[in-house]
């Protein structure tokens, strides 16, 4: 999966539990953004990475992320003050998974990851829309545009510049994986605190 079409599910999926069930929005979207670092693992041992039997063994996050996410899930239990953070950490890696298992079932063919992303923008549209004030839609959608940049780097880098050149190739993903860190960070303490104060919204 891309990174955009996560951001996407994060997003519909903590917008979906706030407007149900009251959860805070800018603790729970942070830390479902914030799973989507996982995806670093894909820069170790890249070179060995045929997309297929090599895979499992190589992505070392996300062969563990069900312990990581029942560690969060019990660290939420535990700590009101961030619960809502590290509830966002569990959720966000189980979708991240469950994204993953629908990309490997439609075997990352373009095509069909392209029609997915269409059918998860108009989701993504729909849900922001009808739940979130003007101003939340507005950064959400910007944010979605960053992933999207994001995956773009990636793209050129792995299929246009370097043919898969195993050093360029683990570094796009670095690099990728830093860019969305850095973010996720102006998402939670600039852009989302910037207009909380405006509407009406639990934070």
């Amino acid at each position: 999966m891309w990174l955009a079409q996560h951001a996407a599910i994060s997003i519909i999926v903590a917008t979906l539990s706030h407007a149900s069930m009251r959860v805070p929005f800018k603790s729970l979207v942070f830390g479902m953004l914030l799973a989507n670092l996982i995806d670093i693992d894909h820069a170790f041992d890249v070179g060995s990475d045929n997309g297929y039997a090599n895979s499992l063994t190589l992505h070392i996050f996300h062969i563990y992320s069900g312990l990581i996410a029942s560690i969060f899930y019990l660290i939420a239990l535990k700590f009101s003050h961030q619960r809502y953070l590290f509830l966002g950490l569990c959720y966000g890696l189980i979708f991240h998974l469950g994204a993953d298992a629908i990309g490997a079932f439609l075997h990352y063919q373009i095509d069909y990851l392209f029609g997915l992303s269409v059918i998860l923008l108009l989701l993504l549209w729909y849900v922001v829309n009808k739940f979130m004030n003007k101003r939340y839609c507005i950064v959400i959608w910007f944010s979605v545009f960053i992933y999207s940049l994001i995956d773009f780097f990636q793209m050129y880098i792995n299929y246009f510049v370097f043919s898969n050149a195993y050093n360029y190739t683990a570094w796009s993903w670095i690099v990728a994986v830093i860019l969305l860190l850095i973010y996720c960070l102006i998402f939670r303490y600039v852009l989302i605190s910037s207009i909380e104060e405006n509407v009406n919204i639990e934070a």
